[in-house]
């Protein structure tokens, strides 16, 4: 969190909300080295009703203070690839003049892995389950180019897909 509030300085606010008291927030804010975010905690007398996020994902909030996705890729199915997927809601969210939840929806990162589900036609049924990699999009219709693994390319849209599990993660 500490590059991004870097990367994007006045543009963005980072807070670290640590949900097991002060210590922890402590213990993350030495061993994360936080100095661009805020660094705290929840008491446990008002703690969040979103449960744990962290390596779960990341909550992001426009200036409105409205919640515009509840809870990122995660870490911890999708490694490298939940940090690329934050980076792109934010770069949407600050290059859009009030971008809305339903818009960052769906959206996925060149060289994201994913897997198709939900296609209903006929002929595209076959390639649910598949995964596959975004090569571009979303194009103006909201699809995205994805090549599939075995080599077929599908013009799919956002709705239809998911981020892959990493391989080797449990999710």
């Amino acid at each position: 969190m500490d590059r991004w509030a870097g990367r994007y300085g006045a543009q963005a606010t980072f807070v670290c909300v640590s949900c097991a008291g002060p210590g922890l927030a402590s213990t993350f804010g030495n061993d994360l080295e936080l100095s661009r975010c805020i660094n705290t905690f929840a008491a446990d007398t008002d703690m969040p009703t979103w449960g744990q996020l962290g390596c779960s994902g990341f909550i992001v909030v426009d200036s409105s203070l409205r919640v515009v996705c509840p809870a990122s890729s995660a870490f911890l199915e999708v490694r490298e690839q939940a940090f690329k997927h934050v980076e792109l809601l934010l770069d949407t969210l600050l290059e859009s003049d009030g971008a809305t939840g339903s818009e960052l929806s769906g959206l996925f990162p060149i060289g994201a892995d994913v897997v198709v589900h939900g296609l209903k036609s006929a002929s595209a049924q076959h390639f649910n389950g598949r995964t596959g990699t975004v090569q571009s999009g979303p194009n103006a219709s909201g699809r995205y180019a994805v090549l599939l693994a075995g080599g077929d390319e599908i013009s799919a849209k956002g709705a239809n897909l998911n981020f892959a599990k990493a391989a080797g993660e449990g999710g």
